[in-house]
């Protein structure tokens, strides 16, 4: 794809980078979902938030009282806020705590999460009232210790990364794994394409990203470059975020939200 693994074909993110931007060296704040997410979404390291773990049995790690949220910042400037699927930075039944309005879902897998949010962003007429919708999807997260989508070929290309070894189990694996994020590519074009389908599309900023590295040994839970680089597409049509340029400048997880912050024109929490 467009990140440069020529055996991992993700044709819908690299179309959004191709009129976006890509950020070549975006790397997260930890090698742990909850935690990069957390720093994505208030722009402060985890050791700031208060968010330095998961926040799931049996750890249950929480934001510091009083930490403000993108869709809290976002709500508070009169955006319409959304939530659906994937959060992983609170508990069950916060989310209007943090900002959202309205949750289209809960569920995190991608087939349900796909067709609620490009049903949102097609039949979305209003294009007075801004609005925030975050969408997030469990895969590519192994589910029972495996990938969920696809059955893996023995015949297939796969990447096999220089610090796993290359063994017949290991190919196996990272095939299911790919075949994953073919999958998930396929549902990122599904939003795109309702994306460009609904009156939004012409002023529509959107922000692709993740919270960690791939769940394999050496790359999550490890701050390795593996465990904590991430990839980041941004594409707001007729600014500067659009032409297919790409970005080498180092970057992370808590510069996204000022940033956004700033092209929009909102003000930035006091603590940023």
């Amino acid at each position: 794809g467009c990140y440069g693994i020529k055996e991992v074909q993700s044709p819908n993110i690299e179309r959004l980078a191709l009129k976006g931007v890509r950020f070549a060296n975006m790397f997260s704040t930890s090698a742990v979902c909850s935690p990069g997410r957390g720093a994505l979404h208030t722009g402060r390291y985890p050791q700031s938030n208060g968010l330095m773990g998961l926040t799931h049995s049996p750890w249950w790690w929480h934001f510091k009282e009083g930490e403000k949220h993108t869709a809290s910042i976002l709500q508070d400037a009169g955006y319409e806020t959304y939530l659906c699927g994937l959060q992983h930075v609170f508990g069950a039944g916060q989310a209007h705590k943090f900002g959202y309005q309205h949750v289209l879902t809960s569920k995190t897998e991608a087939e349900n999460t796909v067709k609620l949010a490009a049903g949102f962003l097609r039949e979305r007429q209003r294009t007075d009232n801004p609005f925030f919708l975050k969408v997030g999807f469990f895969e590519v997260h192994r589910k029972g210790g495996s990938f969920k989508h696809r059955k893996y070929e023995p015949n297939e290309s796969v990447h096999i990364p220089k610090y796993l070894a290359d063994t017949a189990v290991m190919r196996e694996d990272l095939g299911r794994f790919q075949e994953d994020i073919r999958y998930f590519d396929s549902c990122v074009g599904r939003i795109l394409d309702a994306l460009e389908a609904g009156a939004c599309g012409r002023s529509t900023l959107v922000i692709f990203t993740s919270d960690h590295g791939i769940p394999y040994p050496g790359a999550k839970w490890s701050i390795r470059d593996a465990g904590i680089e991430v990839p980041l597409v941004m594409y707001l049509p007729g600014s500067a975020l659009s032409g297919g340029k790409v970005y080498q400048e180092l970057i992370s997880h808590v510069d996204v939200l000022p940033t956004l912050l700033d092209l929009i024109g909102v003000q930035k929490p006091s603590n940023l």
